[in-house]
């Protein structure tokens, strides 16, 4: 991997066309890691927020409102959600109500994706530029991924366990992993592919949420993850700040949407659950 990634940067030099070919704005330090927690768990506010400011880490946190959103001892309320935002965390679009991306109308599709835009709007949260898919499944949707753009999202990710390669990542088909307490094994591993201008991004959901047994993370082990990318001197941040790095509008013309898909087709990954 690492000779390919300095092949593909020398031939780009080489051509002379880096001014307007080359995707990567700025060079991509190794240890560069995208944090990310789905589904709006109360959890995510009353525990994790706290902690990632205490060890100055950025985050993103995904929002969606499940059908019993208004259980407040479960999921946060927007108000909690405002002063996520306001501590510095992005906050990103998981659609209205986790729909399934592959049954769901155009219609429909844009309705659920415009609902947590109005929401943010109306609370003063900026609307949100990155976005996650609900299971993080998207199918044949290229439907989705074209609003997706046409609104003006940069980056949108998935579930196949892989380090984000700007080279050959379309900015919304981004690979990503599930991390739980059931895996914590191979993250160690998985965190070692952040090098060589490759970036891990990693998914969580509830911290020490019994509710959402096949992907809590317990508190401990949620406490070991920040202090290994801590001691191990680790650069953490949200989904956002990967516009630092990548040139979006040149990796969209460059890296084939209907080609990306069916790559990530092939690989026909299952949930880590």
């Amino acid at each position: 991997m690492k000779i390919l990634f300095w092949f593909v940067l020398v031939l780009f030099l080489l051509s002379g066309c880096q001014d307007n070919l080359s995707i990567i704005k700025k060079a991509i330090p190794d240890k560069l890691v995208v944090l990310s927690f789905d589904d709006a768990r109360e959890n995510n506010y009353s525990f994790v927020a706290p902690l990632l400011k205490e060890y100055g880490f950025g985050a993103t946190f995904y929002i969606c409102e499940f059908p019993d959103f208004a259980d407040t001892t479960r999921f946060m309320t927007w108000r909690q959600i405002k002063e996520l935002s306001d501590m510095g965390f992005e906050i990103g679009n998981h659609t209205q109500s986790h729909i399934d991306l592959e049954e769901a109308s155009a219609k429909e599709l844009v309705r659920q994706v415009s609902y947590i835009e109005d929401k943010c709007q109306n609370w003063g949260i900026d609307i949100p530029s990155t976005f996650t898919y609900p299971g993080g499944r998207v199918g044949n949707n290229i439907a989705l991924i074209k609003m997706l753009a046409t609104k003006g999202y940069t980056f949108a990710r998935t579930i196949y366990p892989d380090a984000y390669n700007p080279l050959k990542d379309n900015p919304l088909l981004l690979p990503g992993y599930c991390v739980h307490s059931n895996n914590l094994d191979r993250l160690s591993e998985f965190l070692g592919k952040a090098r060589d201008g490759n970036i891990v991004i990693l998914t969580l959901h509830g911290v020490s949420d019994t509710e959402q047994y096949r992907v809590n993370t317990s508190k401990a082990h949620f406490l070991n993850l920040l202090k290994y990318l801590k001691e191990n001197d680790y650069s953490v941040i949200a989904m956002r700040d990967l516009n630092k790095y990548v040139d979006v509008k040149k990796a969209m013309n460059l890296i084939n949407i209907e080609e990306e898909i069916e790559r990530i087709e092939e690989i026909n990954i299952e949930p880590d659950y």
